[in-house]
This record gives structure tokens, sequence and C-alpha cells, in this order.
């Protein structure tokens, strides 16, 4: 299921998606009908790490959307390295 928000939390858009395509697959055509179909340009996209891609990253990244991405903290070297490595409130 896919939901998109206003910045006040109010719904513009819902989806159900199939559940016979894979995530990247909708993710693409999803940023595709943001952009092209509701001309949203400023976004916060936020999704599970089904969603993690190279090619979903680099889509991300080059229609300039911010993004927060959930991923495997300890498999993912630069997550491991920059998160994980740092003190804070929840360091041992």
């Amino acid at each position: 299921m896919g939901l998109v928000t206003s910045a006040n939390g109010w719904p513009i858009h819902s989806h159900v998606f199939r559940g016979t395509e894979a995530d990247t697959t909708t993710m693409k055509a999803t940023l595709r009908y943001l952009r092209e179909d509701l001309g949203l340009r400023r976004l916060v996209i936020i999704a599970d790490r089904g969603m993690v891609s190279a090619e979903i990253l680099a889509q991300l990244e080059a229609l300039g959307y911010e993004y927060i991405l959930a991923t495997r903290l300890r498999n993912d070297l630069e997550v491991r390295d920059e998160v994980l490595t740092r003190a804070g409130r929840y360091a041992r």
C-alpha cells in the first residue's frame, strides 16, 4: 500500500499495489505518477527495505527527492560505518 500525505498529514492519494509486482517496480511507477500525474516536486519518500536498490536510490537522487529508507543496519557497510559507529542516545 502506498500513501501520499500533505506536510500536515492529510491524505492526498492512496494506492493498493498488486502483490505480484516487485517493490522496486512499483516504486518506479509511483515516482513517475507522483511527478508526472500529480505534479508533486517536493517529496520525502519513506519506504521499507524492500524498496532499497541502487537503481531506486539513483532515481530518487536524480529527481531531487528526499528519502528515508529502512535497511539492515549490520549488512549495509555504509550504514554500519556511518550510523552504528557513532555514539548517540542509545550508545552502550
